[in-house]
């Protein structure tokens, strides 16, 4: 079956990519938007028979990018598209997986219910933050990981592998961090974390294993206000590390990478799945392309 890749306004340089990487098409989209801000959109491209791919992430405006997405596929639908898909590299509210106080919202949930309510049949994601979302679809979901670009990334960067260390950060990211240093062949060293559930504060509990001297690469999922970033970069240095090198797929606020060049982090490396304007690039941050992934 045919693809056509159909842009929201979250991501539109990864939609693009996208549609080099697999050969496809991208569809024309009209966005218009009524006095009181809603959006009325339409699909012009032809595409009866064909499998529409909508490529949206949900962050930065998530309410917003969010019913985006959902009058996108419901437009595809009133255009005849076969079968519709959505890509959502960041897949907003992922995090909300869980109802902590009586009257909450189980937001993750709700979602999810809304966008398989316009009838999109397959979700391609990355590196969900908690496997208990991927339980709540009935649609069909991928669950992509961004390991092989760090990888590969490194495979390139690292020539003499006595110097360098793999560190999982908190028991989220233990499993990353084993997949690449196993990847990798690097040694692995452990280091936990608690945080106070009222106030965010992390505080480092105890490091399993030896830094001095070594340039070490952590991992997680997504970074949010960096308050973990930065604190564990801080914590490597006083203990001896040489260089500080995170691995994360999502940057989640934009206004983080600002932090970076100031910071004790030597390289953020992190992926396009949400779009990262070139001003807010520094000499420190590297961008890998999530597209050559995404086999739809």
């Amino acid at each position: 079956m045919e693809k056509i890749i159909v842009s929201g306004q979250s991501n539109l340089p990864l939609s693009k990519s996208i549609a080099i990487n697999t050969g496809s098409k991208l569809a024309d989209v009209e966005i218009e938007y009524f006095a009181n801000n809603e959006k009325r959109i339409r699909i012009t491209s032809a595409l009866a028979g064909k499998e529409a791919v909508l490529v949206q992430s949900t962050i930065a405006k998530p309410d917003e990018y969010i019913v985006e997405l959902a009058l996108l596929a419901d437009a595809a639908r009133s255009a005849g598209a076969s079968k519709v898909t959505a890509v959502m590299p960041w897949f907003g509210y992922s995090p909300q997986d869980k109802i902590f106080r009586q009257g909450e919202a189980l937001s993750s949930a709700v979602v999810i219910k809304m966008l398989e309510g316009v009838g999109i049949d397959e979700f391609h994601v990355f590196d969900l933050h908690s496997p208990l979302v991927q339980k709540m679809f009935t649609a069909d979901i991928i669950n992509h990981s961004a390991m092989p670009l760090f990888s590969s990334y490194f495979q390139d960067e690292i020539h003499d592998k006595e110097n360098w260390v793999a560190v999982s950060v908190d028991k989220g990211s233990s499993e990353r961090a084993e997949e690449f240093a196993k990847a990798v062949n690097l040694p692995i060293v452990r280091f936990d974390k608690a945080r106070d559930l009222q106030t965010g504060e992390v505080t480092f509990l105890k490091l399993e294993g030896d830094v001095k001297g070594k340039k070490v690469i952590a991992f997680d999922d997504y970074v949010s206000t960096g308050g973990t970033l930065f604190k564990s970069a801080e914590y490597m240095k006083k203990r001896g590390a040489l260089e500080y090198h995170f691995c994360v797929t999502h940057i989640v606020v934009e206004s983080t990478l600002e932090k970076v060049a100031e910071s004790s982090v030597d390289k953020l490396i992190t992926t396009n799945s949400i779009h990262i304007p070139e001003t807010l690039l520094s000499k420190k941050i590297r961008i890998l392309d999530l597209a050559p992934l995404i086999l739809i």
